[in-house]
């Protein structure tokens, strides 16, 4: 008998007909599968956002020129934050142990594909920047990944367009500078999708995945092998300590997801549900439940395809490893697209490219459902300067 897979016929009328998968979830209870708000905009296209210990979330576009943003979810009110007068469009950052940030690379205008070597530090309790010493070479869209001292790896990146930076350093608190990790000199390709594993190494999930041991001058330890080769603007996040889901990806997209458990002695990529349709140039965001919430991206092969947009959301539940078809919500979310989630447990999503000749500087935001099912999760106070704050490091959302 031949078994048919009825997602995979679903999949295949729509990538068919050419049509956005809407599904009627649309009519069915909010408090089951989420809300979004209405659309909103924005002073400039967010193509970076990070929540803040301030419980501000910091937004940026494209260039220096267009300003720096600060937005407060709970009175809906924007300001200009101060300019740190470089463009770190596509740069990596992290957060320090004192809420602070990192921010590394960026690139050199007018030539969008020359990285960018200056690193600063953003204060955002004085809203202020400041200077740490030049890394080693430009980097343009490099990964940033906090240490569990504290100290920040930062790796890959453009040095210029056919050059990647293939030495990884590490941004020491101590000592206020870099320190270059000679014997680790790789080509990884740019914003490598990387977590602090649990025994300290930090983990680089591809097809194929190793850990970095960035002690001394660096130690690379091949992990294991992707079964689907899908590196290509897939979307990763650790959802547990040591325990990381990958979605999506490849060209043209699968809707396959894989997990991976560090813990393991002999740590192997299994797969685990599939999503409703491909996605790529996707966004996952871990929710405060430990459910990952997948919104955007597209099921068309080729480059930020607005034709196979995918509209609605779908939420993985680790104790089941099924999905569950969301809230659909109105504008295609592609490349460049950002999905952050707030301290109230809602999901904000913005930004994308959509195309040249048109920007979408609009965001919305999703209630996934906390609100009715249960009590919404407690709200993250501001934090105190120099305070025990630190990152989590479950909280990682990669694009």
């Amino acid at each position: 008998m031949i078994r048919i897979n009825p997602r995979a016929v679903v999949a295949a009328i729509v990538l068919a007909f050419g049509i956005c998968f809407s599904p009627t979830v649309k009519a069915q209870d909010p408090s089951l599968v989420g809300q979004w708000s209405s659309v909103q905009d924005w002073p400039v296209v967010s193509i970076h956002i990070i929540m803040l210990p301030t419980r501000e979330v910091l937004f940026w576009a494209y260039n220096d020129d267009q300003g720096f943003y600060l937005w407060d979810p709970e009175t809906d009110l924007i300001r200009q934050a101060t300019n740190p007068q470089s463009n770190i469009f596509c740069s990596g950052h992290s957060f320090l142990p004192d809420g602070t940030l990192l921010i590394s690379g960026g690139h050199i205008p007018p030539n969008n594909t020359v990285g960018l070597n200056r690193a600063i530090i953003y204060d955002p309790y004085s809203d202020f920047w400041t200077d740490v010493p030049d890394m080693n070479g430009g980097r343009w869209y490099p990964s940033s990944t906090t240490l569990g001292n504290g100290d920040v790896l930062v790796a890959s990146g453009d040095k210029t367009p056919t050059q990647i930076n293939e030495l990884p350093e590490v941004f020491e608190l101590d000592l206020a500078d870099w320190r270059g990790l000679s014997s680790a000199g790789v080509y990884i390709a740019s914003y490598p999708r990387t977590f602090l594993a649990p025994d300290g190494r930090v983990f680089f999930a591809a097809h194929q995945s190793r850990y970095l041991d960035t002690s001394g001058s660096g130690v690379w330890t091949g992990v294991a092998v992707k079964n689907v080769n899908s590196d290509d603007y897939g979307s990763a996040v650790m959802y547990e300590p040591g325990k990381v889901l990958w979605t999506g990806g490849g060209n043209p997209p699968t809707a396959t997801c894989e997990i991976i458990d560090l813990n393991d002695p002999v740590p192997s990529w299994q797969f685990t549900d599939s999503m409703a349709l491909p996605r790529r140039q996707n966004n996952v965001t871990l929710l405060p439940d430990g459910k990952v919430f997948a919104t955007g991206g597209s099921s068309a092969g080729g480059f930020n395809q607005e034709s196979g947009a995918v509209l609605y959301a779908e939420m993985w539940d680790p104790n089941t490893g099924q999905w569950t078809i969301m809230a659909s919500h109105e504008e295609f979310r592609g490349y460049h697209s950002t999905a952050l989630l707030l301290p109230d447990g809602r999901v904000l999503k913005s930004g994308g490219d959509n195309h040249l000749l048109r920007k979408s500087t609009r965001h919305l935001i999703c209630s996934t459902g906390y609100g009715r099912r249960s009590p919404r999760p407690p709200r993250v106070s501001a934090m105190a300067k120099h305070s025990s704050w630190k990152p989590s490091t479950r909280q990682i959302f990669i694009k």
